[in-house]
């Protein structure tokens, strides 16, 4: 489904964050790359999702070199893919349900179905008090449940995300650990890079960032 080769990432010409990393994903895999802070996490999420081109290095995609995709197909790959980044983004004048309900809009599903879809996931969330409270009127946590809930609504092919339970409280992390087993059950894709906890779960291959280098 995805495999890096030969990943080189740098931000100056002195030095490189990430060097020669080669790793595969395949398909209905979980697996969890972990590392200190500054050992290129963040730039391998950044690569993974497109959202930066390595500096070296080939990425493939279902079996295709990124570079050789056209626009459409980059856009087809990251409207299939869940994108959990560090930082929260929800919209802060919209209320809960209306923003975890976007994706669904955006597909074009009915009012019914997407609210129905969206009362569940809020169950799960353990936010369905807050339902009607604008973005505005939530702790930092609870923001990042809605931006979680929000990424996961539309039942994304893979799921890739940096530091999941970055701004998430100690009470509510099983919450997020709730809502991956949901994930595993139903055979998503799973990458989870971290600095922080890891996910437990024998479902998980866990992988030491260094570790992907080829020396």
């Amino acid at each position: 489904m995805l495999e890096l080769l030969n990943i080189y990432k740098n931000y100056t010409q002195e030095s490189n964050i990430l060097q020669n990393i080669n790793f595969e994903i395949k398909k209905e895999s979980c697996v969890q790359i972990f590392g200190i802070s500054g050992s290129g996490i963040t730039s391998l999420f950044k690569i993974l999702t497109l959202n930066e081109k390595a500096s070296k290095g080939s990425i493939i995609v279902d079996g295709k070199n990124v570079n050789r995709k056209s626009r459409s197909e980059k856009l087809k790959f990251i409207r299939e893919t869940g994108i959990i980044s560090e930082d929260t983004v929800i919209l802060e004048d919209l209320t809960v349900m209306e923003n975890i309900e976007i994706p669904l809009r955006i597909k074009g599903e009915s009012s019914k179905i997407s609210q129905a879809k969206v009362s569940e996931i809020l169950k799960i969330l353990k936010l369905e008090h807050k339902k009607n409270s604008k973005g505005y009127e939530l702790s930092r946590s609870e923001k990042r449940l809605v931006y979680i809930g929000r990424c996961i609504i539309k039942n994304p092919k893979i799921l890739i995300a940096d530091n999941i339970f970055s701004q998430i409280d100690s009470n509510q992390k099983e919450i997020i650990e709730k809502l991956i087993n949901i994930l595993v059950e139903i055979k998503t894709t799973i990458v989870l890079l971290t600095n922080e906890k890891l996910i437990e779960n024998h479902s998980f291959l866990n992988f030491d960032i260094k570790d992907l280098r080829s020396d």
